[in-house]
């Protein structure tokens, strides 16, 4: 008969099991860290509705910021309630493939079971999902769409969840009419539709077609055809959320300025604005020569993340980067997290927040992506394009850099870019025009800091926005035109 070890009493002997091994007894302590930082979730308290509209209606609309956790929890709800029984799958879209994976592989770890068997994913050209075992499976819209043409009906899915329906793209668009279509032939099918900012009434309004969609004949039990809609809200507790919601719907309703063009209007719409490009003053100092297309110019594009959150001061700031002093180029610089689009990247949002993935740590589902500004022209002719992104869940992070890309992450206050303090200036001049280039000092646990160059005219320009004034210093904006055909055997400055 097995007895509680008593503090103080001898310690009982490993209990040796039948083929004289020994049985060791992993401690609970890490699943029940999670399953606490599950329930600190807002979503947390609204998990017994959400099953109950889920349960009663063919679709549900479902309202609540990045950082509630609708992502990560309610396909795990869902499994917990049943709806993955007798070889079901439910199924959870994601506008960008870096997402799909990050999301699929925090869900994994919360129910503490192997990426690729009870959870799974699906991109383009990678599927890591077990058939038939498989259970909650994420995707990208157009994958699932892809899956249509084997299975119009898609007969194999219980559930369907499209996440971050705000960033509507084609496929969204079209994916969302189909399964209105699929749901008229499979009214067993439920759908949720999860947004952070999307409007209910319209989305609602969208799929409620109930006089047409009416139950087959015979059939007295089905679930209500009229669209249900629920609004998560933040915790109570947490004000900076909600602090941090009104600066993302804020920066989510900024347009960037237009360009100057003395251009015509199809020159600048091929050349998409980057013959001339209005800077921030802050260009990266360098005698790198730059290899140019002799037909014609066009600069490769590049994102950098903005990622803001609340500090424990209150104070809004910025994650910032120390480039490893290995790197051939700015090596030792500081720097926002971010580099240059890769093939498959969907947008600026993507390519900005797979670097921070690659070269910190931060997993793209912490990060609701709000606004980008107008882009940025380096001396190395990128077109840089600063993404903002806000950061609800600061404790989620644990900064985790690549050595080979950053030798340190710390963070910094945003306002401090359009105040006068720590700040210097000097005067350059590239391809005939003077321009200012900024440097501000700062320090973080006993690290002195140099923010400069491109950098420090991106956070400026950001600060100016996010603040809604201008800085107290003087900016010089030159109006840069790059040739539109520039001779292979040139070198930028």
């Amino acid at each position: 008969m097995s007895q509680f070890w008593k503090p103080g009493a001898e310690k009982p002997r490993l209990v040796d099991d039948e083929e004289g091994g020994v049985l060791f007894f992993s401690s609970p302590s890490g699943y029940a860290n999670i399953e606490r930082q599950r329930q600190r979730l807002p979503v947390y308290k609204y998990r017994t509705s959400i099953l109950y509209l889920v349960e009663t209606h063919a679709t549900t609309i479902i309202v609540g910021e990045t950082g509630s956790g609708k992502t990560t929890q309610i396909p795990q709800y869902l499994k917990e309630a049943g709806w993955a029984d007798g070889g079901r799958v439910i199924a959870c879209t994601q506008p960008r493939r870096l997402a799909v994976q990050s999301v699929a592989s925090r869900v994994a770890e919360e129910m503490g079971v192997k990426l690729g068997e009870e959870v799974g994913y699906t991109i383009r050209f990678e599927d890591v999902t077990n058939t038939g075992v498989t259970m909650i499976k994420f995707l990208t819209d157009g994958v699932l769409l892809r899956e249509m043409m084997n299975d119009p009906l898609l007969t194999k899915y219980s559930v369907i969840m499209i996440d971050e329906a705000h960033e509507r793209s084609i496929s969204t668009d079209i994916l969302l009419g189909l399964l209105k279509k699929i749901q008229r032939r499979r009214p067993e099918l439920r759908l949720i539709i999860s947004s952070a900012t999307i409007q209910a009434k319209s989305m609602s309004a969208f799929f409620q077609t109930s006089k047409r969609r009416r139950r087959p004949e015979g059939e007295e039990l089905g679930p209500n055809m009229e669209p249900a809609v629920l609004s998560v809200e933040p915790a109570n507790s947490c004000v900076g959320s909600q602090r941090l919601s009104a600066l993302a719907q804020q920066l989510r309703l900024y347009k960037p300025p237009p360009f100057s063009s003395d251009d015509d209007i199809e020159e600048q719409r091929i050349e998409e604005i980057t013959h001339k490009v209005v800077s921030q003053v802050g260009f990266a100092e360098s005698n790198t020569p730059v290899a140019q297309d002799p037909e014609r110019f066009r600069p490769k594009r590049a994102a950098v993340l903005l990622c803001l959150f609340e500090g424990d001061a209150g104070d809004l700031r910025v994650i910032l980067t120390k480039r490893s002093s290995k790197l051939s180029t700015h090596s030792g610089e500081v720097a926002l997290p971010g580099g240059k689009r890769e093939e498959g990247d969907k947008d600026d949002g993507d390519t900005a927040t797979r670097e921070a993935k690659e070269e910190i740590g931060l997993d793209p589902s912490l990060v609701n992506v709000v606004t980008v500004l107008e882009p940025f022209l380096s001396k190395h002719l990128l077109r840089v394009v600063p993404v903002i992104g806000i950061l609800n869940e600061k404790e989620a992070f644990k900064a985790a850099p690549n050595p080979a890309e950053v030798e340190a992450v710390f963070d910094a206050p945003l306002e401090m870019f359009i105040k006068d303090e720590n700040r210097r200036s000097e005067e350059r001049e590239w391809m005939g025009n003077k321009y200012l280039i900024h440097f501000f000092d700062y320090e973080a646990k006993n690290k002195k800091y140099i923010i400069w160059g491109l950098t420090a005219g991106i956070l400026i320009r950001a600060a100016s926005i996010v603040y809604k004034r201008s800085p107290p210093f003087v900016e010089q904006n030159p109006i840069y035109k790059v040739p539109r055909v520039v001779d292979i055997n040139t070198t930028i400055p």
